[in-house]
């Protein structure tokens, strides 16, 4: 559907009927004093309309909330009193004010009217949950002053006559005006919103046909005073102007196109434009591209930042949104009706790699709307386009239908508690101290025992030392440490210990003063800290024979700059080490926003966060060069997502980033401008991986506190075995060698000899082997196998740096002959390192022997064995008691048989 065919051109009112209504609107109103109600009274019978006269007390922020003292957050309500003193808020009444009452009765732009007794005309019902007045139609102050004032009468002016300039030709089609820094008169418009007594958007009557420019435009003009629904007929200069935003503001974000104006002249009333339909049955946004040429080009229909552009400053709806993130700063993010966004199972959207979801916008509303992921507005929410803090908004005036609640809940995690596997989690706290509200010291214990199921360990994050952000020189956390442990212990769960090195003062990012820190608590029931001499501040960790030679130690705290340290720690559990790192890498601090004027935008967090990774990784790689066995666990926020070149750098080609194996709809830890998306990893060493499970426990990222959200981050959680399965191959390291006179025996161990079990000899030992002169017999418990100097050098021979020896005891062959086999058919097999057949031809039998357990005293009993033709062919056997020995060239399938 084309934008301009849902925007309705206006009808003028005549001369006559602008008289008519220019004298109704002449005629005072006036409210005799019986009919004026006390707070009191307005309280008690709070329904219906009436007018209420009162003293303003304060700014409403919540239910129960009201400050009474500037600066004040918002001019959208104020509360009222019978006194001017009071300050209990079941003795006040929350009023809203709207559009046209903010400029002169809002306490953000007018704190001075703290005290004053204001007169208050609306509808009587609930505003906040509490007793309130709503929709006022009339507001003076008590002495019959301000807003009570009648405009003076003015003739009506056919716009038309007056237009020099249509708002869309000051757009243009593009981000810039091509009107920027000439003076422009003639400009008429429909004031659509009033932001305040400085700022009014207004819209064309007379819109084009082109998709591409915008209707709408923020107009500048102090005490402006028009009105929502005036006509107005504007002069001053186009302007590119940066509303609100970060300190970087102009080097990074979009700038509004505006008229400084120096005259904003009534000359008309009008009925509002209708708004444009975004989503379903409307303008549907792009989907996944914000922008692919540098805006080269301007193309709405592909790149979102486009797409609202040609919409800014006009009035648009959406019909029941859904809510993608929880509500803060007043504001929620959406995505509209009718797209084919991918909503995760919390009701929010991912991004991806190429997909940073172009479709959100956010919707002002106020700071005690309550809001989850997965809610959806209850109706329509109409406003105009606008822009502030890196992204495009629609300005409400916190006018918005209530919220239809989506079934989105805090999770339990599925993983079991399981003796012979350990549990680990990451947990980002958000700075974690004695200072931390009671409330959410325990809610954070309850989702460790509760939600999280008592892990093993815990990697923390974010834990500020005894006095959070005081800043005195405190680094020291252990009452933070135990402040935790004892709530933990008080919802029900184990008595953990912790352990951690405090950072130098300052010097590790963070809240000023609070000096956080990455951390281990630990269950000692389960796990304990491996015995060695705790690291100092400055102390960097090494390794020495595969542990760590500080413990625990900070991983090159020199090379972190103004950052946390990495954390390593070795335990033990179950007699098997582990080795587990905590990170809080580097934050994302300066890197350039998705909607902003520079793109793609400029990463310059990245490179710093790249090179800790790559730091880490080879401190990993230096320990498996000690130990190629090596368990390690690495957990943390590493602030990047699983896809980007940190993680990248980090995982390398020896860790195992367990996130990945977490299905997409699930795969989420942090929210951030509406996106859901992983800051929160763990990664395993590859030797771990597999017999590695991940959960990521979704209790606080798409909530707000009035959900139970405790931190803003999702803990996540794995679960492993660190003995390693018995998979039938066993390497150098893992049998047990007995050496004699005669023989070099290498003893398998019992767990690993299964129906298939494979061997892997490398070169240098079959050389050693052979130097002895000594025969090698490899034990497979049952089975045998011999193999003299020669033969070892048939194996030596094989290319490549090893040869494997398989063992199959149930080989794909059935005995077809006569008698009875004593065995199954079993082969050895003979493969080089790419898992090849190595073909050796043997020039003398090979030596096998089978262990029956019992003497077999059976005088005919023969081997035989599958020849290179596909015949049973005997071979020689003997026997001593419960051992037969016998010889064979072709291994692909051998037996033992009773022939009678």
């Amino acid at each position: 559907m084309h934008k301009k065919a849902k925007v309705v051109k206006q009808r003028f009112v005549t001369l006559l009927a602008a008289m008519v209504l220019v004298l109704s609107a002449a005629i005072p109103v006036s409210v005799k004093a019986e009919d004026v109600l006390t707070v009191a009274e307005a309280i008690a019978n709070n329904s219906g309309n009436g007018t209420v006269e009162g003293y303003i007390v304060g700014n409403v922020t919540g239910i129960n909330s009201v400050d009474t003292e500037p600066p004040f957050g918002g001019d959208t309500n104020f509360a009222i009193a019978d006194s001017p003193n009071e300050t209990n808020t079941d003795n006040m009444l929350y009023v809203q004010l709207t559009t046209d009452f903010r400029p002169e009765f809002g306490l953000k732009t007018n704190p001075d009217n703290i005290g004053k007794k204001a007169r208050v005309t609306g509808s009587l019902e609930a505003y906040f949950t509490h007793a309130g007045l709503k929709n006022p139609t009339v507001m003076t102050w008590a002495d019959g002053s301000g807003g009570g004032e009648e405009e003076p009468p003015f003739e009506p002016i056919d716009p038309i006559t007056v237009r020099e300039i249509g708002i869309h030709e000051i757009q243009g089609e593009g981000h810039v005006s091509p009107y920027e820094g000439q003076v422009v008169s003639g400009v008429v418009g429909v004031v659509t919103s009033v932001i305040d007594s400085r700022n009014l958007y207004i819209q064309d009557l007379f819109p084009d046909d082109n998709e591409n420019t915008s209707e709408g435009l923020l107009v500048y003009k102090v005490n402006h005073g028009a009105k929502v629904g005036d006509v107005v007929l504007v002069e001053g200069q186009v302007k590119e102007w940066v509303l609100d935003g970060y300190s970087e503001k102009l080097e990074t974000d979009l700038a509004m196109t505006e008229v400084n104006a120096v005259s904003v002249e009534k000359i008309n009333t009008a009925e509002l434009p209708e708004p444009v339909l975004i989503g379903e049955g409307g303008l549907i946004p792009p989907t996944e591209v914000i922008d692919n040429d540098n805006f080269a080009e301007f193309d709405p229909e592909e790149d979102g930042i486009d797409f609202y552009e040609s919409l800014e400053g006009m009035l648009v709806t959406l019909e029941s949104p859904q809510v993608v993130a929880p509500q803060k700063y007043g504001e929620v993010f959406v995505v509209p009706n009718g797209t084919d966004t991918f909503f995760n199972n919390g009701g929010g959207v991912n991004i991806f790699e190429d997909d940073y979801n172009p479709e959100r916008l956010t919707i002002e509303t106020s700071n005690n709307f309550i809001a989850k992921a997965g809610d959806r507005f209850n109706g329509a929410v109409t406003g105009v386009v606008s822009y502030g803090f890196s992204n495009f908004k629609v300005l409400t005036g916190g006018q918005v239908p209530s919220i239809f609640e989506g079934d989105t809940a805090p999770e339990t995690t599925w993983i079991e508690k399981d003796p012979e596997k350990l549990t680990v989690a990451a947990y980002n706290m958000e700075n974690f101290s004695p200072e931390t509200s009671q409330d959410k010291v325990a809610r954070i214990a309850e989702s460790i025992v509760n939600e999280l199921k008592a892990p093993d360990i815990l990697s923390l994050v974010e834990v500020q030392d005894n006095n959070g952000p005081t800043d005195d020189g405190t680094t020291d956390a252990s009452a933070s440490y135990q402040l935790l442990v004892d709530a933990i212990v008080a919802a029900g769960g184990p008595e953990y210990a912790f352990t951690d090195i405090a950072p130098a003062d300052k010097e590790d990012g963070g809240q000023p003063g609070g000096n956080i820190r990455v951390g281990f608590i630990y269950n000692p029931d389960r796990v304990q800290l491996a015995e060695g001499e705790k690291g100092g501040t400055n102390e960097a960790v090494a390794w020495e024979d595969g542990s760590l030679t500080l413990n625990p130690g900070r991983i090159a705290p020199e090379s972190f700059p103004d950052t946390r340290k990495s954390l390593a720690a070795e335990f033990v559990f179950n007699g098997e080490k582990v080795v587990v790192i905590a990170n809080h890498l580097n934050s994302k601090g300066g890197d350039q926003p998705l909607f902003g004027k520079n793109q793609p935008p400029y990463l310059a967090s990245e490179a710093e966060r790249v090179e800790l990774a790559r730091m880490i990784n080879s401190f990993i790689s230096e320990g498996m060069e000690q130990n190629e066995n090596l368990n390690v666990i690495v957990a943390g926020d590493m602030n990047d997502f699983e896809f980007s070149a940190p993680l990248q750098a980090l995982k390398g080609s020896i860790l195992t980033n367990m996130v990945e194996e977490v299905p997409l709809e699930d795969r989420y830890s942090y929210t951030y401008q509406g996106n859901s998306q992983v800051l929160d990893h763990i990664l395993v060493s590859n030797n771990l991986a597999d017999r590695t499970e991940v959960d990521m426990v979704h209790i606080n990222s798409v909530f707000m506190e009035e959900h139970g959200r405790a931190s803003d981050h999702d803990p996540v959680l794995i679960q492993t075995s660190l003995e390693k399965p018995a998979d039938g191959v066993i390497e150098e390291g893992e049998w047990e060698v007995e050496e004699g006179d005669d023989e070099i025996r290498l003893v398998l161990p019992e767990e690993e000899i299964l129906e298939e079990t494979s061997v892997v000899l490398v070169d240098a030992l079959l050389n050693e082997w052979a130097q002895t002169g000594k025969r090698v017999v490899i034990d497979f418990g049952l089975f045998e196998a011999t193999f003299n100097g020669k033969q070892l050098q048939k194996l030596v021979n094989v290319e490549g740096d090893s040869v494997t020896v398989v063992y199959d005891s149930n080989a794909d062959y059935s005995y077809k002959g006569k008698g009875q086999s004593m065995v199954a058919p079993f082969s050895v097999g003979f493969f080089d390192e790419d898992g090849e057949a190595a073909n050796i031809k043997w020039n003398e039998p090979l030596t096998f022997m089978w262990d029956f357990g019992n003497d077999v005293v059976h005088k005919h009993v023969k081997t035989f064995y599958l020849d290179g033709k596909g015949k049973w062919k005997n071979a020689p056997v003997t026997n001593k008691g419960s051992l037969w020995t016998f010889k064979v060239k072709d291994t692909d399938a051998i037996t033992i048989v009773k022939t009678k």
